[in-house]
């Protein structure tokens, strides 16, 4: 076996005329593949494969460059590997292409030919290579018997179909493949992906939520083809067709308010000649024509700053979030309406929301995730939906090196005594933000996704590789919700150029949705050196900054020196348009000094000074734009 580094994810490569992959004939203008096996050591990072034999069959692994597979087959039998079963991909777009097909890139080294070679999935790893129970036949794909000429080093192609599979449901996740050949030989691998291709392509370039007002679509095609039509077939099934120019393989076309049924499923597909050859059909654009009645309060980055979705009244426009801490039953017991009522009560749009992926923040008992998302998160955002407020989820535990059962109130008497291990990035970490992000893919009052409260003591390029592979396990199940990650000094200003310098603009892409955050304490760090570096980051990096803790530590200093501090960070939020979530809530008065018997070290204190501040700075919650008018609809 051998072992992977980030979280498996689905490969989806797009190319253009040239592009690899292609096994046969003229290259296609473009390709859908998702690769299931290279011999990149990182193509998988986060799981493990496992190398299974049947009947006789053997497989191992060498390593000449890239990693390669062995198996050596005989008379019915075979072999291949296994994968972690959560993280292999479903199939389903593949096998339900007239154009899916599955590649293999082979060779035999010892120049026994196999004849043929047979393909086969399975989706219960627990018997394949028991002698109780045969692998599953009716997994299997037609036998390959004709293969691309060999290259230098002997490597052949050959591809089958997918459709051909022969399946006994709808949907396929395969935990393991095996290879079986007609005749006993050694079958060196290197590479397998599924595929569909076409002569056509076709991509949405409008906000999906905007489809109904103008719906912008761009695509390539063969450089000799003169025209393409774009067809929307309705909910209803009704077609209606805008043909468009081609120049130089480009096309492009803007449709006003084009014909989606609301509330149905629509699709839109470039053709080109008659579209009787399935490849001269691009892989259709499904559309919901209703504009959801929340799509107007999703929010999203834009260069510098937050902004409004173009559904809300007055289009896209600086949002500032300003909100505080609400650590429900650690610091407050819960009081979910009340909390949500005392932050309109205070001019605050947004709650920062602690919540845990294996242990309470006490210690303990181990987390039953679902049940913790059900009673402990869930109740919260459904309490800020009902007050009109956004949710910003906080991943407030503490993963501390070898000791990765660290809690909040000893992790600064903690270092770090060498890397995570693995099964707490990937299995705690990783995993548990992938089910919460699955939770609320769909849900825009979820402002975003707060991934590590507070990492330290790390290199910042360790803190850097930790974030994005928990940034790009989100993103695949959740494209659309900002993502919010700090630096590697326990979240400090000072280290967001160390960590981020090399990839701030570009670590998202192509989503490119991420905010970047601070948590200070003034005047441990004066608000004017906070301001520099905040503001430097921000200009240097084209992104935007926000504070999402931040607070008055007036059981280390003076009250004079606290106030000033509290007045100072504020006035430079004001002054940068900097969003900010103050910490935190322990109680629904105010408190506008230290004295009056407040939590020392986690309390809302100095309500004289920022619900001013909150007041000018935050954002209103967007309204929904009006609908044009249906004579406002064009024909075409």
């Amino acid at each position: 076996m051998f072992r992977k580094t980030a979280p498996i994810m689905a490969v989806l490569a797009f190319g253009w005329i040239g592009s690899p992959g292609r096994a046969q004939g003229p290259d296609p203008v473009f390709v859908d593949r998702m690769v299931l096996f290279s011999g990149e050591r990182d193509l998988w990072p986060g799981g493990t494969i496992y190398a299974i034999g049947y009947n006789g069959g053997t497989t191992s692994d060498i390593r000449h460059g890239p990693t390669t597979i062995v198996i050596t087959t005989t008379e019915g039998g075979g072999g291949g590997w296994r994968f972690t079963p959560h993280q292999f991909p479903v199939l389903d777009r593949y096998l339900a292409d007239p154009r899916g097909r599955l590649k293999v890139e082979c060779r035999w080294p010892d120049d026994k030919e196999p004849g043929g070679v047979r393909v086969a999935f399975k989706s219960d790893t627990s018997v394949v290579g028991s002698s109780q129970s045969p692998f599953t036949p009716d997994r299997s794909l037609p036998t390959a018997t004709t293969f691309e000429p060999a290259d230098e080093e002997g490597w052949q192609r050959f591809s089958v179909p997918l459709a051909e599979l022969e399946s006994g449901s709808a949907a396929l996740t395969a935990e393991a493949i095996l290879f079986f050949t007609e005749k006993p030989t050694q079958l060196e691998i290197r590479r397998i992906e599924v595929s569909r291709d076409r002569n056509v392509s076709l991509e949405l370039y409008c906000d999906p939520g905007m489809a109904w007002r103008n719906l912008v679509v761009r695509g390539r095609t063969e450089p000799a083809v003169e025209k393409v039509d774009i067809v929307i077939r309705d909910g209803e099934g009704k077609e209606s067709v805008k043909s468009e120019a081609v120049k130089d393989g480009v096309f492009a076309c803007v449709w006003n308010s084009p014909p989606l049924t609301e509330g149905r499923t629509n699709t839109v597909c470039a053709i080109i000649r008659d579209g009787q050859n399935p490849a001269d059909r691009s892989i259709p654009i499904e559309l919901d024509g209703t504009r959801g009645d929340n799509e107007h309060l999703w929010l999203r980055v834009k260069g510098k700053h937050i902004v409004t979705s173009p559904l809300a009244k007055g289009g896209e426009r600086m949002f500032i979030p300003v909100g505080l801490g609400y650590s429900r039953d650690v610091i407050m017991s819960r009081d979910d309406d009340g909390v949500m009522k005392y932050c309109r009560d205070h001019h605050l749009n947004t709650v920062r929301f602690p919540f845990y992926l294996r242990y309470w923040n006490t210690g303990g008992e181990q987390i039953d995730l679902d049940r913790h998302i059900a009673e402990h998160i869930d109740p919260v955002v459904q309490a800020a939906k009902r007050h009109g407020l956004y949710v910003i989820l906080d991943m407030h535990e503490y993963f501390e090196g070898g000791n990765v059962d660290a809690i909040e109130r000893t992790a600064r008497s903690v270092s770090q005594v060498g890397p995570w291990p693995e099964e707490v990035i990937q299995k705690w970490w990783i995993d548990g933000w992938v089910r919460v992000a699955e939770k609320y893919k769909d849900e825009p009052y979820v402002l975003g996704y707060e991934l590590y409260n507070e990492m330290h003591d790390f290199a910042p390029e360790v803190v850097r590789e930790y974030y994005t592979r928990c940034l790009k396990g989100i993103r695949q199940v959740d494209q659309r919700h900002i993502i919010i990650v700090g630096g590697w000094d326990w979240c400090h200003a000072r280290s967001l150029e160390d960590t981020w310098d090399p990839v701030a603009s570009a670590v998202d892409a192509p989503y490119n949705n991420v905010v970047f955050t601070t948590h200070e304490y003034p005047p441990d760090n004066q608000p004017w050196l906070i301001q520099e570096w905040m503001t430097a980051f921000r200009d240097r990096h084209n992104v935007p900054v926000m504070c999402t803790e931040f607070g008055a530590p007036y059981w280390a200093n003076s009250e004079t020196a606290t106030r000033q501090g509290m007045a100072g960070i504020l006035a430079m939020f004001a002054k940068e348009d900097i969003g900010w979530m103050i910490w935190a809530l322990s109680r629904l008065a105010d408190d506008p000094r230290n004295h009056n018997g407040v939590w020392p070290r986690d309390s809302l204190a100095y309500t004289d000074i920022w619900p001013p501040v909150a007041r000018i700075m935050g954002s209103s919650l967007p309204e929904r734009a009006p609908r044009p008018a249906s004579n406002e609809r064009q024909e075409n």
